[in-house]
């Protein structure tokens, strides 16, 4: 674990980095509990928030914006 992950593992409100392209990079620990769905951070690294939101939509953890 990196000492960022740690920094961000600290912090009790979710927390989720992405890139200038919108691909995943990290969510903390308070991100993953309330994404549980979600597969680790090795597993999303590099998939686009769009993806995310569809799988937060899929589990019904996310309301769909487009309704």
């Amino acid at each position: 674990m990196t000492v960022l992950e740690e920094t961000l593992d600290t912090i009790e409100g979710a927390v989720v980095v992405y890139d200038p392209a919108r691909r995943y990079l990290l969510g903390n620990r308070a991100y993953h509990a309330v994404f549980p769905h979600l597969p680790p951070d090795t597993e999303l690294i590099g998939e686009r928030y769009e993806q995310l939101l569809a799988r937060s939509i899929a589990a019904g953890t996310v309301e769909d914006p487009a309704h």
